[in-house]
């Protein structure tokens, strides 16, 4: 394909998806620091007690908040790390009758003082919203199917831009703008810096932004559930005891039968599920950080089983990575920075890029115009 044809399907590619992938730019950024920005906006939910080394009764507090709100089940636990919020998510037993307008609601626990914070329904957090908006424009599975799409039309773009700018960057180097030259100049040269620099992490973004859209959907259709086709649980030869049964002993006996892990959630999923589920963090860099799970049988009061992602096959590994390489939640706080601040970058190259067509295409009508006055002037 000749490099003419190249650079219209780069700049009507970028033109056309280049609104989304601005909206994607901004939300992914967002994203990345959800849980931050979201104690920040919302102080008083996140807010912990001075410790006072005594440890609140997981059941004591689970008692507590279903007495307050009767006609509701506990879903799951959800634990932020040490010294920070305990969140608790309940559903309505039945939403027909009386309680058919009753919601799910996320409710924070100080876990110093065992009071509650504040309540609060999952779809009144700003960042839900934003979340929603970046993974499926606020349409379900159409839209993030729709999301894939856009990645796609990122990944193309990418590819292309690297195709046009291979020679150029053999005869100019790509750190020099050329200020005071007018402003395509200056937006042709800040879009070629941009995209060089930022071509790995807008490559992971495309490509993993497309893995999630598709995959879990393939799969669905092709073998199962994702979640059940990769995270198969090894039933334990010996099972756990948990003597006596209570979140609190289930804790405990977690912490101590599997020292290298953190509990992320203790989940009961629907009321008079005869399982328990525990997500667990194995502190894997590159594994998302609740894929590891325990099985617990309520009947048997044991510990049955356990799925560990580190020990899977590489296809679940790399099933498994796609969150920690989307969101930059990888390297800690530094990953997130930069990925946080890069994130912006798909953005900026559309803008760039839009700048650059507007001023080629007044140049363009400047030259016809001036042609056409001069052929009228023969």
């Amino acid at each position: 394909m000749s490099k003419k044809n190249l650079w219209k399907i780069h700049a009507w590619l970028g033109l056309y998806a280049g609104i989304m992938i601005l909206i994607f730019s901004i939300t992914g950024s967002c994203i990345v620091f959800r849980a931050e920005l979201d104690a920040v906006l919302n102080p008083k939910l996140y807010k912990v007690s001075a410790s006072e080394n005594k440890i609140v009764s997981l059941d004591e507090i689970s008692k507590k908040v279903l007495l307050k709100y009767p006609g509701y089940y506990l879903h799951h636990f959800k634990f932020h790390g040490e010294n920070k919020v305990l969140e608790i998510k309940i559903k309505p037993e039945t939403k027909s009758g009386k309680n058919k307008k009753n919601k799910d609601l996320d409710l924070f626990i100080d876990p110093n003082n065992g009071e509650i914070n504040g309540v609060r329904t999952p779809e009144s957090g700003l960042l839900y919203w934003v979340a929603k908006l970046h993974t499926n424009l606020l349409a379900g599975k159409i839209g993030r199917y729709i999301v894939g799409i856009f990645g796609i039309a990122l990944l193309t773009t990418l590819v292309i831009g690297l195709v046009i700018y291979g020679n150029f960057m053999k005869k100019k180097r790509i750190t020099q703008i050329r200020w005071g030259e007018g402003t395509r100049k200056v937006s042709a040269d800040w879009h070629k810096l941009l995209g060089i620099t930022t071509v790995p992490f807008n490559l992971v973004w495309a490509i993993t932004g497309i893995t999630l859209a598709f995959l879990p959907g393939i799969i669905e259709t092709a073998i199962g559930k994702p979640n059940q086709t990769f995270a198969k649980p090894v039933i334990l030869k010996n099972p756990v005891a948990i003597n006596p049964f209570s979140y609190d002993q289930i804790a405990t006996t977690v912490a101590l039968n599997f020292p290298d892990a953190k509990i992320k959630t203790i989940r009961e999923a629907y009321k008079d599920n005869p399982f328990i589920e525990v997500k667990l963090d194995y502190n894997n860099a590159l594994i998302k950080d609740d894929a590891a799970k325990l099985y617990i049988d309520k009947e048997r009061k044991q510990i049955i089983s356990h799925f560990d992602p580190r020990l899977a096959g590489l296809g679940t590994q790399i099933f498994y990575s796609q969150d920690p390489l989307h969101f930059g939640t990888f390297a800690g706080l530094w990953s997130k920075i930069i990925y946080s601040i890069f994130g912006l970058s798909s953005g900026i190259l559309f803008i760039t890029g839009f700048v650059i067509y507007r001023k080629r295409k007044q140049t363009k009508n400047k030259i016809n115009t001036s042609k056409c006055q001069t052929h009228l002037q023969f």
